[in-house]
């Protein structure tokens, strides 16, 4: 009693700027909880927390409170609200049931919404209660984890995002990593003249086209195209969108013409700021100057940039760079031209270079003229064809002072290209790395890696990766304290026993886990039975909020019971914590 009596009085003498330095090393959803409500004074001295609240990976009963008792009463003052479904998916449901038919009257001074790993059903059933909200005129989407789209398809989600708070939204971004669109027939014939910014992933082509029609007042788009596509047929009767002054097209599908590329600028004629990143075969006029300069001969251009790679089998060891970069002089700016003769590529781009999520082969991103380009604005890098020795990534890396996410697609069967020590500094910002491929990886330069990234927090890798790293004692320390967000790709080679028996030893190891997943890929053999046999383990990890298990199959007898009381029933757990279970879509999660 005299030891909290003393906490409590030390607390409250603490000055207002002190209390609100310790604040910022906490999330806003920790402060509310922790100082809300205590008294009139640390409630009025938080306060500026109340306009911008971030609702994620909350502990399942720090949730609950904060939602029956905080946001009731501070929601008049929330103008940026974020929502994460992130690792648990459920988060979202359960905020719905607290506020769905409520949101207009809890949160009227909402202005931006921010959803973080929603999937299409979660995203749906959010948009139904966004209604006669005067003030919500934005909303972002992150990290969608689920592409599928269901049996509704992706148009009428494209019309309920268009159309939700009563046509009151202007601007809708997603990002990278989120549901890839198609516009179908369905929704061509309606318009949607608030939408005014826009960033989402399409298919193809046609959907660009279709975009444009049916969004008469956009301004600006950026849209990243998927597949292969031809120009659609009615081109010649589709109507320019007058008022858009900023495009950025991003496109990972080969195939790219110039006169497919000429289709759309023709739509948009008084555009200002143009970013093409594209990829093509066969098609020269791409990196002819000349010819490009006729392309945007009409446009009243202030800004353009460009990223072009260019394969061809036949004939790009006959292409010069030099004359290919005389060809651009026409521009008032600097070009790059780079040639690879080993893959057949050339890759020509605008200095300086602005294109932050980029997808390399690893022959080019390791050419050392294009890493002085590229390194200062890469956020987002996705490698292919690189060898399981991490040394490779090195000479990649090494300048990229901004890299936050980093995917690394292994071949057992490349050769290393250099194996002489590389001087690394510190990658403050990387906290994501996916290395799905590649049965092993050489733990040494692994240890670097986490060395020299020392915000690195989360891992998305496969089985063998974990199985070495267990095996090393001194990663098995910085894995310790680092690693909080775990997800493990278990291949059908591996049988259930030894996923059991490594996944004991690293409950023991990662005592500092927050999300633990386990993905399951297709035709693997495990039961429920498999599920109460991790259950055991979890205890371990002290700071667990949610784990989960990706496409594993319950019986339809179990489904139809209460997986919760079968749970308490053959299980431990909670004696650990207390828990929320689902399964939806074969997935098997808990949230503590």
């Amino acid at each position: 009693m005299l030891s909290s009596r003393f906490t409590k009085n030390t607390l409250e003498k603490l000055p207002d700027e002190l209390l609100l330095s310790i604040c910022r090393y906490l999330s806003s959803a920790d402060v509310l909880f922790s100082f809300y409500g205590l008294n009139s004074r640390l409630s009025q001295t938080i306060s500026g927390y109340y306009q911008h609240v971030v609702i994620a990976k909350l502990p399942y009963t720090q949730f609950h409170c904060i939602c029956t008792s905080i946001l009731p009463h501070i929601g008049l003052n929330i103008s940026s609200l974020v929502i994460s479904n992130q690792w648990k998916g459920v988060l979202s449901t359960l905020f719905l049931n607290y506020f769905s038919d409520k949101m207009s009257l809890i949160f009227p001074q909402l202005k931006h919404l921010t959803f973080i790993s929603f999937n299409s059903n979660s995203l749906k059933l959010f948009l139904n209660s966004l209604q006669n909200l005067p003030q919500l005129r934005g909303l972002n989407l992150c990290f969608q984890y689920d592409g599928s789209i269901d049996s509704d398809g992706s148009e009428t989600l494209l019309d309920r995002l268009f159309s939700a708070n009563n046509n009151r939204l202007n601007s809708i971004l997603f990002d990278d990593e989120s549901i890839i669109f198609s516009v179908d027939d369905e929704i061509c014939n309606r318009f949607y003249s608030n939408i005014q910014k826009l960033s989402l992933d399409i298919k193809t082509l046609c959907d660009l086209h279709q975009l444009l029609t049916i969004l008469p007042q956009l301004i600006s788009i950026t849209v990243t195209i998927n597949e292969d596509s031809s120009i659609p047929d009615n081109i010649n009767t589709c109507t320019p969108v007058h008022s858009l002054k900023e495009l950025q097209l991003q496109s990972f599908s080969p195939s790219w013409s110039y006169d497919e590329l000429e289709s759309i600028l023709k739509r948009i004629p008084n555009v200002e700021i143009l970013s093409i990143s594209i990829e093509t075969y066969d098609d020269e006029r791409l990196i002819d100057g000349k010819k490009f300069s006729l392309l945007l001969s009409n446009l009243s251009l202030h800004k353009f940039n460009y990223f072009l790679q260019y394969y061809n089998s036949s004939s790009s060891s006959l292409l010069d760079s030099k004359k290919i970069l005389s060809s651009w002089k026409e521009f008032n700016q600097k070009f790059i031209c780079i040639k690879n003769d080993e893959k057949k590529l050339i890759a020509l781009y605008t200095v300086p270079f602005i294109f932050s999520y980029l997808i390399l082969h690893g022959t080019l991103a390791r050419n050392e003229i294009f890493i002085d380009s590229y390194a200062s604005q890469v956020k987002m890098l996705t490698l292919y064809e690189v060898s399981t020795d991490l040394v490779d990534i090195f000479s990649i890396i090494k300048k990229s002072r901004q890299i936050q996410r980093l995917n690394i697609r292994m071949d057992e069967k490349i050769v290393p290209q250099s194996l002489q020590q590389i001087h690394l500094g510190k990658l403050p910002y990387l906290t994501k790395v996916l290395a799905w491929r590649g049965s092993s990886v050489n733990m040494e330069y692994f240890r670097r890696l986490l060395e020299i990234a020392p915000n690195l927090y989360h891992l998305e890798v496969n089985f063998e990766f974990i199985r070495s790293l267990l095996d090393n004692e001194y990663i098995c320390e910085l894995f310790r304290r680092r690693i909080t967000h775990l997800y493990i790709s278990i291949p059908t080679t591996i049988d259930v026993e030894s996923v059991v028996s490594s996944i004991s030893r690293l409950t023991t190891i990662a005592t500092s886990l927050k999300h633990f997943y386990l993905s399951l890929l297709k035709d693997y053999k495990a039961s429920e039975l498999t599920i109460l046999d991790i259950l055991k383990y979890l205890p371990n990890c002290h700071c667990l909020i949610s784990f989960g298990i990706v496409d594993i199959i319950i019986t339809k007898e179990l489904v139809s019971k209460d997986i919760h009381r079968w749970i308490l029933e053959n299980s431990t757990l909670y004696d650990y914590k207390p828990f929320f279970v689902d399964y939806t879509g074969n997935i098997f999660r808990l949230w503590f």
